[in-house]
């Protein structure tokens, strides 16, 4: 492997971790919490934890494409479909809502 590949190894895997944890936690949050009267910060910090773990998520599946495009396709290939793969996520969990709240909706 080279430096590169070894580079986005270890961001796809620690990403990876750091979005586990942060998904996981809202359900744990949750469960311990209930019932405890409150609801709103459950809720307040649940969300926050959730954005946060899907943007780890996000650099994770985009790592993983660029390592493996680029062990199998070469350096340019991989940016260029880990770029592709992150701008579409981006657009789809990010700049739909964005643009929804933006426009009052």
């Amino acid at each position: 492997m080279t430096r590169f590949e070894k580079v986005t190894f270890f961001v796809t895997l620690i990403a990876t971790a750091i979005s586990s944890a942060m998904l996981i936690a809202t359900s744990s949050l949750h469960r311990l919490l209930f019932r405890t009267d409150d609801k709103e910060q459950i809720v307040l910090t649940g969300n926050k934890l959730a954005i946060a773990g899907f943007f780890f998520l996000a650099v994770a599946m985009s790592a993983a494409v660029l390592t493996v495009a680029t062990v199998l396709y070469g350096r340019g290939v991989g940016i260029a479909t880990g770029s592709s793969v992150a701008a579409l996520i981006a657009f789809l969990w990010y700049g739909i809502a964005l643009h929804a709240r933006l426009a009052g909706r």
